[in-house]
């Protein structure tokens, strides 16, 4: 998928997106809406957060991150209307945690250069293949929290209708790889 927009640059750029993290801010979005006009999210596969930081960061050194070892420490958020704010913060005030957000960001892009500028602590889905390749060449790492903060990602459509037929196989296709993942099988057999 390409998407075109108008960079902080008075040029068009255009740039490949990643479907799911689309499907994940506008789901989020129109939450309020859906409900008050009868929609339901059919799920596909779930997402997973992550922390962000530097490699040279004081808690790069840890494998995983708990809510715990965040108290208190400097992060940056995407902005108010982000699922993935709203599901860590629900994470932190589950268990007494309190950062220090030091911004909040509407743009992904600017979120990792803050982390990166400030040596801050995001969060943010890295299961992406998109996002995980451009972490990787802003030279930021990803850490595992504990415990683990995952949200639905699908298709959203009408209550009591059915998806059309290409979402559905979609669906059924999205099911068999994440069975094959788990039990560490390859895609051989799954009719694909």
């Amino acid at each position: 998928l390409t998407l075109t927009r108008l960079d902080s640059q008075p040029e068009l750029v255009r740039e490949p997106v990643e479907l799911g993290a689309v499907v994940e801010k506008v789901a989020h979005m129109l939450r309020p809406l859906a409900d008050a006009v009868g929609l339901e999210l059919t799920p596909v596969t779930s997402a997973r957060i992550s922390a962000i930081l530097r490699p040279d960061h004081p808690m790069a050194n840890r494998g995983v991150l708990s809510m715990g070892d965040l108290d208190g420490a400097e992060v940056v958020m995407l902005d108010e209307n982000s699922l993935i704010r709203a599901q860590v913060m629900a994470e932190f005030r589950r268990t007494g945690s309190v950062p220090k957000i030091r911004s909040s960001h509407e743009q992904i892009f600017c979120m990792l250069n803050a982390v990166k500028l400030g040596n801050f602590i995001g969060f943010l889905n890295s299961s992406d293949p998109y996002i995980e390749q451009h972490l990787h060449r802003m030279g930021l790492i990803t850490r595992e929290l504990s415990p683990s903060i995952e949200f639905q990602v699908g298709f959203i459509s009408k209550c009591g209708r059915r998806l059309p037929r290409i979402a559905a196989a979609l669906t059924e296709i999205a099911g068999r790889l994440e069975i094959s993942d788990r039990s560490g099988g390859d895609w051989d057999g799954l009719g694909l």
